[in-house]
């Protein structure tokens, strides 16, 4: 993968744009919000009632929906939200060694966002 540093962009007059990336965050609730729920609802099932094979079964789908939401996220790219055009990805070099951190970058309208994809540090 491409590296990039952000002084580097921040030098050459690109400017941030937290539009896109709420944007690209957003894609993902109509599939974790339910996901969340249904985990937590499966657990009640498990707990609470003599339910225990649907419980189960509906923690263990509400799971793999979060764990194949996640992976998408991860690898996934925004949209401007200037130019409507996919952005390229860079992961950040110089930054916090405990952050794997992507930046965004959309060289026609001279505009990057950047998102914190793992931290390592506890």
């Amino acid at each position: 993968m491409k590296t990039i540093q952000l002084e580097d962009l921040l030098r050459d007059g690109y400017q941030e744009d937290p539009a896109s990336i709420r944007q690209f965050e957003r894609r993902y609730a109509p599939f974790t919000i339910p996901a969340l729920l249904g985990f937590a609802f499966g657990l009640y099932l498990i707990m609470g009632l003599d339910q225990q094979v649907p419980g189960w079964v509906l923690s263990v789908v509400s799971l793999a929906v979060i764990a194949a939401t996640c992976t998408h996220a991860y690898f996934g790219t925004p949209n401007s939200s200037k130019t409507g055009l996919p952005m390229e990805r860079y992961q950040r070099s110089g930054g916090d060694p405990d952050d794997v951190q992507f930046i965004y970058v959309d060289h026609t309208s001279r505009t990057f966002c950047r998102r914190t994809a793992a931290t390592t540090a506890g």
